[in-house]
């Protein structure tokens, strides 16, 4: 898997699963949202940051998608870092697509320019072409990884929104890992997370744009009235729920 890099404002194919279905999508200029999204930045004191300049490679790994707003997409991811720009694979007819790529990105600079690049995460349907196929996006500098242990951080949940209303409310989420790599540096391999772990990752491990806030919500059913309800077998409905018990009990190992 290596995608070639265009960063065009044009509309570009994209190799598919196999059979090398073509399927056109729309590539973003990177600093496109630079007025639209309230990105999260790092709070790290960058006068002590080295001007000097040297390679370093980001790394960008693009795990899984969850909960992608709307019906029978084709998503694929598009990473942009600074200028760059990279994509995934096509996943087809899924709102949770598992990826699991890796996106490099190679720099020549100052560790003090390269936390001034930016970082824009997108899914986009990639059944639909222009301005149609975005269906969210996220944006924050490299600061924000630099500053983390080891420029790195693993299993972090974005927040996908609309760039252009953020009112809208959350279009899905996105899973991904990030290093930085200067001279020296060793890549810390990330942990494995398990299925049981996603579940309250979304809420604990999540990235959210700048002033955009998750609402809970809470839904109460009530049962009024029942009329015409056979006399039910007690000993019937006592084994059905030792069977349930110990499905559930499976289900949570």
């Amino acid at each position: 898997m290596d995608p070639e890099e265009d960063n065009e404002d044009e509309i570009v194919e994209v190799s598919g699963e196999p059979h090398s279905q073509k399927i056109e999508t729309e590539k973003v200029k990177a600093n496109q949202y630079d007025d639209l999204i309230a990105a999260p930045r790092s709070t790290m004191d960058r006068s002590k940051l080295s001007t000097k300049k040297q390679d370093f490679q980001v790394r960008v790994n693009i795990h899984e998608g969850r909960k992608l707003l709307g019906g029978n997409i084709h998503p694929v991811c598009n990473v942009h870092v600074g200028k760059q720009s990279k994509h995934t694979r096509v996943q087809k007819s899924t709102n949770k697509p598992l990826w699991d790529e890796v996106l490099f990105f190679d720099f020549n600079c100052s560790a003090f320019d390269l936390c001034d690049e930016p970082v824009t995460i997108e899914v986009l349907n990639s059944r639909k072409i222009r301005s149609d196929s975005l269906i969210g996006a996220f944006k924050f500098d490299l600061g924000l990884v630099y500053e983390s242990a080891d420029h790195q951080f693993f299993h972090k949940w974005v927040l996908l929104t609309d760039p252009e209303d953020k009112e809208s409310g959350a279009k899905g989420y996105v899973k991904i890992s990030i290093s930085i790599l200067g001279p020296g540096d060793k890549l810390k391999i990330p942990p494995k997370s398990s299925s049981a772990d996603d579940l309250v990752d979304i809420e604990s491990n999540l990235l959210r744009p700048a002033g955009v806030q998750l609402q809970p919500a809470t839904y109460t059913v009530k049962i009024y009235k029942a009329e015409d309800v056979p006399k039910m077998d007690t000993d019937y409905f006592e084994g059905m729920k030792r069977v349930l018990r110990m499905q559930l009990a499976l289900d949570l190992l």
